[in-house]
Parts: structure tokens; sequence; C-alpha cells
């Protein structure tokens, strides 16, 4: 009798051990749902590798914030840009490690991603990604970049009223990303009274623009507009600063980059101007200390890229986190939310895109200067 009471004791200690382990289990699983997941998929290796690290680096320092470091998981893939491999990678963000966003960059490999996005009902921000009318017709798919459509006119009326060059011709790759800035620079500078000689378009990746510069030349514009990536933008300033050392050169962002301004001499970059994404280190306390931060982690200033990172992942966090916590939709909480960012204001518009303030520089001693701040589609 005493050893079946015995048995039975035993047999309902292990019992309760297998509950105790089950329950501890299961607590433990939720403590992790509960965390923020947000996957990325950029290019870290490959020609494109400054840009995805540069992201990275920015979402990385934003998550070691103490205050969300144990709450938000960063799982990062490289798709080496390549589009194919931004597929395969967001499949596998999504379905095996339970991203619950996924961040992107680049038109070319943004695109492809649109279609998981919709298919897994995941919000996709995309980055670096100038494309207007990107996000049309996908309810998933979110646009953090400013387009050329936003900024050209803020830059041509710098170019019109305040520098008084009227006159000149747009020089841009042949993709869809020149062909936009060609557009929206011509379209706006047209509005303010200005002039186009000509519109001229070379294939992406050309080495040797000269023949096209001297016949450019003798129209005898007051500027140049230039659109392309980096190499382009590498090649088609150099070319352009061995005809003429003082005429004026516009551009986009693109030019902002180390590599860009570590190809072209410095006596080259003066009389150059472009509008870019805002960011001052005076701007505020937060971006005070994201400066030093990325300058102590990294042993240099923040570039553009890594600000875009830091401050989507901050926004990115808010917004899953107030899913999470009021069980309701990605959309819905970007309707109401409001965030300030080391980026100025940023506001999610019907369409999708984060509008955000931007800024017009000069290169002079080999240093973007900020001339002007702009909100974001200020002069719609």
């Amino acid at each position: 009798m005493n050893k079946k009471i015995l048995v039975g004791v035993t047999a309902a200690a292990l019992v309760a051990v297998m509950v105790w382990v089950f329950f501890a289990k299961n607590n433990e699983g939720g403590n992790e749902t509960e965390k923020v997941k947000i996957g990325v998929s950029v290019p870290l290796t490959g020609n494109l590798a400054f840009w995805g690290e540069e992201v990275k680096r920015g979402m990385e320092i934003y998550a070691a914030n103490q205050e969300v470091s144990d709450k938000l998981t960063l799982l990062f893939e490289d798709n080496k840009g390549l589009p194919n491999e931004a597929v395969t990678s967001m499949k596998k963000l999504i379905e095996f490690n339970k991203a619950q966003a996924i961040v992107t960059m680049l038109v070319k490999l943004s695109a492809p991603q649109r279609e998981i996005a919709e298919q897994k009902q995941i919000p996709l921000v995309s980055t670096y990604n100038s494309s207007s009318g990107f996000t049309k017709g996908y309810t998933f798919t979110y646009q953090d970049f400013a387009t050329h459509e936003w900024q050209l006119p803020a830059l041509t009326h710098f170019v019109f009223n305040e520098l008084k060059a009227t006159k000149g011709i747009t020089f841009c790759s042949s993709d869809d990303f020149g062909k936009d800035g060609q557009k929206f620079f011509k379209l706006n500078l047209e509005k303010l009274g200005g002039t186009i000689l000509d519109t001229v378009l070379f294939a992406p990746g050309t080495i040797d623009l000269r023949n096209d510069i001297a016949k450019i030349m003798q129209k005898k514009p007051e500027f140049i507009f230039v659109v392309g990536q980096e190499n382009e933008l590498i090649v088609a300033t150099k070319q352009i600063r061995e005809r003429d050392r003082d005429i004026l050169i516009f551009g986009i962002g693109s030019f902002e980059s180390p590599t860009v301004w570590g190809a072209i001499p410095a006596e080259y970059q003066n009389n150059l101007y472009f509008v870019n994404s805002f960011f001052d280190k005076d701007f505020d306390d937060e971006s005070t200390i994201y400066f030093n931060d990325y300058v102590a982690k990294c042993n240099q200033e923040p570039s553009m890229p890594s600000v875009y990172g830091y401050s989507i992942c901050k926004y990115l966090y808010a917004i899953l986190s107030e899913v999470q916590k009021t069980n309701t939709s990605f959309a819905a909480v970007t309707d109401t939310i409001q965030i300030r960012s080391i980026r100025g204001n940023l506001q999610f518009n019907d369409l999708h895109e984060i509008m955000s303030d931007f800024g017009l520089y000069k290169r002079e001693n080999n240093k973007s200067i900020l001339i002007s701040k702009y909100k974001s589609a200020y002069y719609e």
C-alpha cells in the first residue's frame, strides 16, 4: 500500500514537473513572439554593398538603444544587389525567420518584392528608390525616399531665381532613374520660364562621354543637370570639368557617396549643387547622439543611407509595437502616428510614401554644405 502511495506521489510529481516545463516553454515562446522582428534584404556584397552596409549600420545603432535592444530583433539577408536574390531573401525572412516587416532598397531590387508583400500581407519599405508612382496599386508596399517629383521643384527654383541660370542641358542616364530626373527637372524649369537647350541621355555604364559633352558645350549652356549612378556621375563630372572648370553642375542625392567624392578631384567639385535628404547633427539631441555613436563605431561621419537606416528602424519598431499592442493593422497605425526623426518630421501619405524634409547642398572645400532645408513636396 505504501509502495502504491509512493508511486502515485512520484507520478503526480512527474506530471507537475512536465506541466511546469510545458508552460515555461510556452512563456519563453510567447516572449520571443512579442519581440518585434524586422527583416532586411539589402546588398552586403558586390558593387552596391556600400549602400546596403550603411543602411545596416544605421539600423544596428538604433537597435542597440537600451530602451529597445531586448524588444527588437533585426534579421539581415544579403541579396548581392541581384533581383532574384532579393526575392529569395525576402521569402526566407518571412517564411523561415517570421519577419513582421521587410526593409529593402533600390528600384530594381524592390520591384519584384512587391508581389511577395501582397501575397504574404507583410509591409515592405523600399528606400533609395526615387521611382515615381512605385507604390501605386500595392497595398503593402511603402516608399521612403524623396522622389525627383518632390525635390526638383526646389532645385529648379534655386537655379532660376537664386543663381539666375536660365538655360542649360539635362545630361542623364537612359534608365528610368535618369529619365525621371530629366523629365521633372525640365518640367519645373520650364514652368519658371527657363529653357532646356537639349536633353541628352547616355547608356548606363558608359565610360567615355567626351563626344556628347563636346556637342553639349557648343550650345553654350549656363549649367548641366546630371543624373546617374556612382560611376556614371564620376565619369560625367570629370569629363565635363575637362572642358569647363566653372560651369554650374546640378544633381541629386546619388552624388553624396564617398566613392563619388573620392574619385572626383576637389577642384572639380566647385560650382556643384545637389538636393538630398536632410540631416544635420545639430538639428536636435537625438541627431547629435546618433552622429557621435556612428563616429565612435565607424570612425567616420554618418552617410545618408545610414541615417535612413536609423530612422526607418525607429519608426518600424514604433509601428509594429503598436500593431502588437492594439491588434490593429500596420496601415491603420500609419494613418495616425506622429514621427519625429533625425531626418525631421516624417509623415505617411495616401500613396504609402514617407514624406520627409530634404536639403539643398553645395560642394565647398571637399565638403557638402547645407544651403537650405525644405519641407517635403514644398512647391506643390
